[in-house]
């Protein structure tokens, strides 16, 4: 297994895996399959671009020669004073799961974020997903818990500051 950051070229390797993620966890996510698939071919690509460079935002994909084994993101939050990044879209495909992959996913991010300046980072998990909850706490990174309000269909989400 080689983790790596994507490469710009890589849009539609990503729109696919992306897409098969929001449809294999749909509760997992705050985006759903039928909304992120009408996205045009243009905000795919200038997704990608602004992840697989500089330091505000990188997505990384877990690899086996040309099987995606997993996907996740660390992006910058937006007005926060400091410095603040977002765990997000992280998945493993069913076959991967139990493989170690997702906890790699998470410590490469975690290196790349703190690496980039990064002092807080978070991750925000719906309460009705419980393996994502538990699996967060598996891999012992949840040292603070804050329930946010969100507007529907995501009432309640959890969030976990990631200092472990």
């Amino acid at each position: 297994m080689i983790i790596r950051r994507i490469q710009k070229e890589e849009w539609e390797l990503f729109r696919e895996t992306r897409l098969r993620a929001l449809k294999d966890s749909p509760r997992a996510f705050a985006s759903t399959y039928a909304k992120t698939s009408l996205r045009s071919d243009k905000s795919w690509i200038k997704q990608v671009f602004d992840s697989s460079l500089g330091p505000k935002r990188c997505t990384i994909l877990a690899m086996d020669q040309d099987q995606v084994l997993g996907l996740a993101a660390l992006y910058e939050m937006p007005g926060k004073s400091d410095n603040s990044g977002e765990l997000l879209q992280v998945w493993v495909p069913p076959e991967s799961r139990g493989r170690g992959v997702g906890r790699a996913l998470i410590y490469h991010l975690h290196e790349w974020g703190f690496a980039n300046g990064y002092v807080h980072i978070f991750a925000t998990v719906h309460r009705e997903n419980p393996e994502a909850i538990a699996f967060y706490m598996r891999i012992g990174y949840i040292t603070d818990l804050v329930e946010t309000e969100r507007t529907p269909p995501r009432d309640h989400v959890l969030r976990y500051d990631l200092n472990g």
